[in-house]
């Protein structure tokens, strides 16, 4: 099998769901791809259906009937007129439906739920950067949607029936949001994740010069797990060549190491994580999900796209 990185601290107790450099793969414990799935672009998100397909968005959002076996992504959602801002966020429920959270049209879609968001500042003046207007997405367990307004410093949450419930601004740039079990939320903005009370609090707080054991910045995704660690993902942070620069690592609020990963292609940074909810059926039970961006060019011989 195709070795992808390392874990360089640490080891996760299972595989995990990754994409970068064009690419998603399951990487076992030991850096090793169970699978490829080639073609995926500049991958800002991936998961795995309860049916074991794979979506991904790399601005356009495909699906893969059968990963790893060589088959060509189906597109299913894009704007043929900016497919490449046409979004970058999605979230799949366990029964297999899809929430997709548009950047181009500036909406949620779950359904027959179709809720116009915004995207500007907190002045409500407009963000001109058409590719900054939105980046990622939740569906929270009380049905409402989180939604990152980038280019804003926003996180906004919506009703189902488009009601505007709460927002936050956070300074930097807004890539992934997480509501938790006790109601707080978390947003990761490149230099800083700040956990938020709903009265805007800040309950903890992580940025680089937290860190010793390894080297991270860029802190963009995240993965909030049950035992109330999160995962963290950063973009372009380097590769394993470059030391201990991270990928992605698991922290304790206590801000120990628990794994850490370094990937083996240069310039391929993580954006968002999720965990895959699996039937004990099926083939992947129990991988995580990490999806890692890649700031090369040659994107899926569609377009050239670098940064987030």
């Amino acid at each position: 099998m195709e070795k992808v990185g390392e874990f360089f601290v640490g080891r996760p107790s299972g595989a995990v769901l990754m994409a970068g450099a064009g690419r998603v793969y399951v990487v076992e414990p030991d850096g090793s791809a169970r699978w490829i799935q080639e073609g995926c672009g500049h991958a800002h998100k991936c998961a795995l259906a309860p049916d074991g397909s794979l979506y991904f968005a790399n601005g356009e959002t495909f699906r893969v009937a059968h990963p790893g076996r060589g088959e060509t992504p189906e597109l299913i959602r894009t704007n043929p007129e900016d497919p490449i801002n046409t979004g970058f966020g999605f979230a799949i429920a366990a029964d297999g439906s899809v929430t997709y959270f548009d950047n181009q049209y500036r909406r949620i879609v779950d359904g027959d739920v179709n809720i116009a968001t915004d995207s500007s500042r907190p002045d409500r003046s407009a963000v001109t950067n058409r590719h900054h207007y939105h980046r990622l997405g939740r569906k929270t367990e009380a049905g409402t949607y989180l939604i990152t307004c980038s280019g804003a410093g926003m996180v906004r949450e919506y009703a189902a029936d488009g009601r505007l419930l709460w927002e936050h601004q956070s300074p930097g740039f807004i890539f992934d949001t997480v509501r938790l079990a006790n109601g707080n939320t978390v947003i990761s903005g490149l230099s800083h994740v700040v956990e938020y009370t709903p009265d805007h609090e800040i309950a903890w707080q992580l940025t680089p010069d937290d860190l010793t054991a390894i080297r991270a910045a860029n802190l963009s995704g995240l993965q909030a797990l049950p035992n109330g660690n999160l995962v963290v993902g950063t973009f372009e942070n380097g590769a394993s060549k470059d030391g201990p620069k991270a990928s992605a690592f698991e922290i304790t609020r206590d801000k120990e190491i628990v794994w850490a990963f370094a990937a083996e292609v240069a310039l391929v940074a993580l954006c968002r994580i999720s965990r895959i909810c699996m039937s004990e059926t099926q083939e992947f039970d129990n991988i995580a999900a990490v999806d890692l961006l890649s700031a090369c060019r040659n994107i899926n011989g569609r377009r050239e796209h670098t940064g987030t």
